[in-house]
């Protein structure tokens, strides 16, 4: 099945602004809008990304679908921060291109960062209240996104590969997420868990119990219990 077509999303944010039959728009219709154009462009860097990794020409291998589903809509919220920055941190500069990012690479990070924001607000917020210049402004600014960038993005297919995470593909094969710590750097890292408790070694033989005293009540003689060897708990030697 091929991915959803990013022109085609804003076609269908328009046809929802644009109510059929007159009238003011429902509050569905333009909280849909919005975040078809957030996802016009999402699909669009998991498609550009894709088509790198993976190859244009195997879309409809299980191999492209995991790549394609390995992107996640907050680590590519971390990447686009980082597209913005003068410097990148060192989890993402050994993914940078060596020239650096475009004016229309930074141009489309700035605004997926805002549709998103847009987006959890017209998904998840019950108080929101969505206008149709919010609907409208939110359409034409991911038309000129990609409009400004029809090529694939440069290096977005190198960052995003930091930001992967292992999800089963319909084939149930993984793709481990690649990591900054090496393996052998995350390995020994010192564990949560308790160490299990060792075994306690066997209890030393006690010594020949002593004759018994008398207890001094009622001319009851009771047993005593013999003393511990302190030489065999400790381990010294005579």
């Amino acid at each position: 099945m091929p991915a959803p077509n990013p022109d085609h999303l804003l076609d269908q944010a328009s046809r929802l602004i644009a109510r059929a039959g007159g009238g003011a728009p429902r509050q569905t219709d333009l909280r849909r809008a919005i975040s078809n154009a957030y996802y016009a462009l999402f699909h669009a860097i998991a498609i550009a990304a894709s088509d790198d990794l993976a190859g244009s020409t195997h879309r409809n291998t299980p191999r492209y679908s995991l790549v394609y589903r390995s992107i996640d809509h907050r680590s590519l919220r971390d990447v686009c921060d980082q597209a913005l920055k003068a410097k990148l941190s060192a989890k993402y500069s050994a993914y940078a291109p060596k020239g650096g990012f475009d004016a229309n690479l930074r141009a489309m990070a700035s605004v997926l960062v805002e549709l998103q924001e847009r987006r959890h607000l017209a998904d998840y917020h019950p108080g929101f209240r969505a206008k149709m210049s919010d609907a409208i402004f939110a359409v034409a600014t991911a038309r000129n996104a990609l409009s400004r960038q029809v090529a694939k993005p440069r290096g977005v297919h190198r960052l995003t590969s930091a930001c992967t995470r292992p999800r089963p593909c319909c084939c149930g094969a993984r793709r481990r997420r690649p990591r900054v710590l090496t393996s052998a750097a995350f390995m020994t890292r010192p564990s949560r868990r308790a160490a299990p408790a060792q075994p306690a070694p066997p209890a030393a033989p006690p010594p020949p119990g002593r004759p018994a005293r008398s207890a001094g009540f009622r001319g009851t003689r009771w047993p005593r219990a013999p003393a511990p060897d302190r030489r065999a708990r400790c381990g010294s030697r005579a």
